[in-house]
């Protein structure tokens, strides 16, 4: 994960007329505040997965094989890869396939593919209001994920969901070969503002109200 921030103060002139005529006019300074965050995460890890021969392995769960380079492909949606398909292979293929009862664990490891990473901008300003001597009234407009980028969720991992010909292929003879094997079907996505109105009242203590005070301790 990486964070900043960035605070800024933009002074701005406000006209006002001069109590005494012979000065003239003036400007008085006023300050408009402002934050602004950024934040960009990396993905998190996912495993991808075979069949989990239960009854050989129990209390174990199964990875698949890698049978090629890994490709990131980037795609995001349903049947739209985010790395290659074909790059993985259930460990029980050839099982099936050819009648092998060699029931083994997959060759690749756990945690070893990363999802799509994200990022944020999160700004927000402030503005203190003078009227009067006592009362100093503040309004704030905050928002986060300012750009409404979504987080996409990690890509489907499981190597048995692929469709396969026996030597391998994939069998595009049926309606949905890939059933989203390394795609990615789910996002989260909010987009929030909040405005704030405040007033920051200014008390002043008479010395009678201090004196009572000090009776009554």
């Amino acid at each position: 994960m990486f964070s900043a921030g960035l605070e800024l103060r933009v002074a701005h002139r406000q006209r006002q007329e001069a109590r005494n005529p012979e000065q003239g006019r003036g400007f008085r300074c006023r300050w408009l505040e402002g934050q602004r965050y950024f934040r960009a995460y990396s993905g998190t890890p996912f495993t991808v997965t075979g069949r989990d021969p239960r009854s050989r392995l129990p209390a174990n769960s199964q990875t698949a094989d890698q049978i090629a380079p890994v490709f990131k492909l980037g795609g995001k949606g349903p049947n739209n890869p985010y790395y290659d398909p074909m790059s993985f292979r259930d460990p029980l293929f050839a099982f099936t396939a050819s009648g092998n009862t060699v029931y083994r664990f997959g060759s690749t490891g756990r945690n070893i593919l990363r999802g799509p990473g994200y990022w944020q901008l999160s700004p927000a300003i402030f503005k203190n209001f003078k009227i009067k001597e006592r009362s100093t009234p503040s309004f704030a407009a905050e928002s986060t994920n300012f750009t409404n980028t979504p987080i996409w969720g990690n890509p489907s991992g499981s190597s048995a969901n692929l469709r396969l010909n026996p030597d391998g292929t994939l069998n595009r003879s049926v309606a949905d070969p890939l059933q989203n094997f390394m795609s990615i079907t789910g996002a989260t996505a909010g987009r929030t503002f909040r405005f704030v109105a405040s007033q920051l009242p200014r008390f002043r203590l008479s010395p009678g109200v201090l004196q009572d005070a000090g009776q009554l301790a």
